[in-house]
């Protein structure tokens, strides 16, 4: 597999993450802004509340933007190995911050920023050396088994121990 092809697959991750964090903020605020309204405790929806959520604009829209982050994150996967793109998944944990901070109008304080800042760098530090290591595996009924043996192997072990 080519470098061209992680490439693709590391800025489809990344709009995965992308697309996830605004999905989920969307369902969020849609959540939130139902209960402001009928003014109830955040516990848990009823079946009602949640009918009435699928007919909510922003709560389709985050839905659909979940949908295409997931198909975004299946996109990458099929491109580059599992230690290359999953990481990324991180940074929607980030924005995910990002986000909820400007909705709720929370200025983040200096070690949040820091935290931020380190979590992003460390991602990056990590999908760029795992690009350049990891080595996609082709997951045959051989590979599986010996998996299965190696694994039903250790669980004997640790039963006998």
């Amino acid at each position: 597999m080519g470098p061209e092809l992680r490439l693709l697959a590391i800025g489809l991750a990344v709009l995965a993450a992308v697309a996830l964090a605004f999905g989920a903020q969307f369902q969020n605020q849609a959540v939130s802004t139902s209960r402001e309204k009928h003014n109830q405790p955040k516990v848990s929806l009823s079946l009602k509340e949640l009918a009435n959520l699928l007919i909510k604009p922003r709560w389709v829209s985050g839905t659909g933007l979940m949908i295409l982050g997931m198909l975004l994150q299946l996109g990458a996967l099929s491109l580059a190995p599992l230690i290359v793109v999953q990481p990324i998944g991180a940074i929607a944990l980030v924005i995910t911050s990002l986000l909820n901070a400007r909705y709720t109008k929370t200025k983040l304080n200096r070690a949040t920023i820091l935290a931020i800042g380190l979590s992003t760098f460390g991602v990056g530090g990590f999908v760029v050396t795992a690009s350049q290591v990891a080595a996609q595996v082709e997951l045959t009924d051989e590979n599986l088994l010996r998996v299965c043996l190696l694994y039903t192997s250790d669980a004997a072990d640790d039963l006998l121990c």
